[in-house]
């Protein structure tokens, strides 16, 4: 910026000179020659800067949008995601969905489920006007976040997925193997489909994946949540919330979305 200003600068002071010369023709009249030759010398030197200000703006321009699609501190700005193999509550034909990245041990995706959530799911969900995406991002302190979602994914094996999500939130016992157990009997799986997948290195891969995906995508903490727009199988013009917002938050991002369509 500074190479821009001193150019803007010279090029100012060259205009000035060349008006002068032109000003004080009839100073010059015994010596035309000299002003003519003056007058082409500024005038070529000037086309140069312009060149060498053109070209640099050019440089700007292609470093601010790099900039741009990085976003700041070097994260994506607005970032397309991916929804194909993921578990989706309420319309599949829904224009405008959520994407959460969350941890079963995390308190503040326990405050998230058990509030505003709830909100989400009655005026938005269950009327079809949102899709709400589910990934997993369990924080490497949390050591049952792990084990937790590949039991909720092996409950989803069964097409028990929300109910097993919904009661890890909502238990007050400890994460662990005795209560993956129980919610699966309670649930009425198959229990011995569903120990052999808890043990199955693929399913912990899955989880593993989206919490590669969520880093990718800026994610540091949880919950995470991704606001936008739904075009085929991804998610795009997102709005990215951080923590346990108010429900007010997201219905501000979610009434603008779906007034644009």
């Amino acid at each position: 910026m500074r190479s821009v200003a001193f150019r803007m600068q010279k090029l100012h002071g060259m205009i000035l000179v060349v008006c002068a010369i032109f000003g004080s023709v009839a100073s010059y009249a015994d010596d035309k020659q000299w002003v003519y030759d003056e007058v082409l010398t500024q005038l070529h030197e000037l086309r140069g800067e312009i060149k060498a200000l053109n070209s640099e703006l050019v440089q700007i321009k292609a470093e601010m949008k790099k900039l741009s699609s990085q976003g700041v501190n070097g994260k994506p700005a607005a970032p397309e995601l991916n929804l194909s193999n993921t578990y989706s509550l309420g319309s599949n034909k829904a224009s405008v969905a959520i994407v959460e990245f969350s941890d079963y041990q995390c308190p503040f995706c326990k405050k998230h489920h058990n509030t505003t959530y709830s909100e989400l799911k009655r005026n938005y969900i269950d009327t079809g006007k949102i899709r709400y995406v589910m990934m997993d991002f369990p924080l490497s302190f949390h050591r049952e976040a792990e084990s937790a979602a590949v039991a909720a994914r092996c409950a989803g094996k069964q097409g028990k997925f929300w109910e097993m999500q919904h009661a890890l939130f909502d238990t007050r016992q400890s994460l662990e193997d005795a209560l993956y157990r129980e919610l699966a009997s309670n649930f009425r799986l198959d229990k011995q489909a569903f120990d052999a997948c808890r043990n199955d290195k693929s399913v912990l891969s899955e989880v593993t994946r989206q919490l590669d995906y969520g880093t990718q995508l800026g994610v540091q903490g949880t919950p995470a949540f991704f606001i936008g727009e739904v075009k085929g199988n991804k998610l795009v013009n997102t709005k990215m919330l951080s923590g346990a917002q108010a429900y007010s938050r997201f219905s501000h991002v979610i009434d603008t979305l779906l007034q644009r369509q």
